[in-house]
């Protein structure tokens, strides 16, 4: 019989379980415990700077330290708590990358505090997507703490209910449930690239008409058609998709909202380097202004005082769009166009004049008074006119963004620029 090889869900797969044993020993050998008695093999990397470890480690923390260019002596020596974990951090990247490199890495576990999440999921968000990545966390209800655990990647977080500081009946089945989830996550088939050409697509609720119309034309014509949800951390995740993955075709932007939101203090940002990515890698791009003459907040309650007598959409309890005004639209056009700017690649622009979300393009809509009375969008299509390269075709279309006229336009310059 020939020796299964690692990946095939028939064998035993490599768990990375990051922890510190010094303070959170015996979680960690409970978890342990429980993964291996499941047939797989854990690979602990202790992260452990307070006291001497309290029990073995594939890397023990004297190893870790080593791999970030100094030893444990000397970042126990740190009074900060802070900096040496970030020590410890960054010689666990090393470690996991190595693994993953080599072929002997399936899966990556972590437990912990703040401390223990932050070092464990630092080495989860250098791993690909699709590689299972599983947390434990006390903080993973508090506000913003789940987006810096996660970043850009696909890591699973489980909120642990009580503090991860000793076994009793709480822990012991939370911790119990997290092991056979990340057991039963590495065996998991993988699944097959389907072969076609991949066509990324952003989008969010405002503009679905032109995202779902987009999507499945582009997919009759024999595209995988991969959809980010621009909101912000969708920005985010598209961004680094596009640099890393190969198979990329083009690039279909329904929703550019995340560049004002970034501008203007909105909670839909996806942070300074929206819009990068294409650009420098020169895929052939096709943009829409959707919905930027918007940007979002969460609820009410989370908007800034300098914008209360703003108009506002409270569309639901996580998403409250707000109208830009003229100035706002016009450095928003501004930005987008000195990025686009920097395109090595074929790139046209597609302009609704009728609208450039469902709130703005619709009569009896939310904000179509409002915006028809300032001319926001008109503002925007002008400046961006004024400022993109001569060389980049920039194409008005009497239409609402969501409507058929506007869908099929998309497809047919997408279609062509990406032949």
């Amino acid at each position: 019989m020939s020796k299964p090889k690692l990946g095939d869900i028939s064998c035993m797969k490599n768990i990375a379980v990051l922890s510190t044993s010094d303070t959170k020993g015996p979680e960690t050998q409970y978890v342990i415990k429980i993964i291996e008695s499941l047939g797989h093999k854990v690979i602990y990397i202790d992260g452990a700077t307070l006291e001497e470890p309290k029990f073995e480690a594939e890397y023990p923390c004297d190893e870790v330290a080593k791999r970030a260019g100094t030893n444990i002596q000397a970042v126990r020596a740190i009074k900060g708590a802070g900096s040496a974990a970030k020590i410890m951090g960054k010689g666990a990247i090393a470690i996991v990358k190595e693994l993953y490199d080599a072929g002997e890495l399936d899966g990556i576990f972590g437990l912990g505090g703040g401390m223990n999440s932050t070092y464990a999921s630092g080495a989860m968000r250098e791993l690909p997507v699709g590689v299972p990545k599983f947390l434990v966390a006390t903080k993973v209800n508090d506000p913003g703490s789940p987006q810096y655990y996660v970043g850009a990647k696909d890591v699973t977080l489980m909120p642990s209910f009580a503090d991860i500081a000793g076994l009793n009946k709480v822990t012991n089945q939370i911790l119990t449930n997290a092991a056979y989830a990340i057991s039963g996550m590495v065996n998991a088939p993988k699944v097959k690239a389907s072969g076609k050409p991949i066509a990324v697509l952003g989008m969010i609720g405002l503009t679905t008409g032109l995202g779902l119309g987009v999507k499945d034309l582009l997919e009759d014509k024999g595209y995988e058609v991969i959809v980010f949800h621009t909101m912000g951390i969708g920005g985010r995740c598209l961004e680094p998709f596009i640099r890393d993955d190969p198979e990329v075709a083009g690039i279909m932007e329904g929703c550019l909202w995340e560049v004002g939101n970034h501008l203007f203090d909105g909670l839909s940002t996806a942070g300074p380097h929206r819009l990068i990515e294409g650009p420098k890698k020169g895929i052939p791009q096709v943009l829409t202004p959707g919905a930027c003459s918007c940007i979002a907040f969460r609820g009410m309650e989370t908007v800034p005082e300098k914008y209360k007598d703003r108009n506002f959409y409270e569309h639901n309890p996580k998403a409250t769009p707000m109208l830009l005004n003229p100035d706002e639209t016009k450095l928003a056009a501004e930005t987008i166009a000195d990025r686009i700017n920097q395109s090595t690649g074929p790139v046209e622009f597609l302009i609704p004049t009728k609208g450039f979300c469902n709130l703005t393009g619709v009569e009896g809509a939310v904000f179509y008074e409002q915006e028809k009375a300032s001319g926001a969008e008109k503002v925007f299509i002008e400046t961006l006119k004024s400022n993109l390269r001569d060389d980049i075709p920039v194409k008005e279309i009497a239409a609402n963004i969501n409507d058929k006229v506007f869908i099929d336009a998309v497809v047919e310059t997408f279609s062509r620029l990406t032949k």
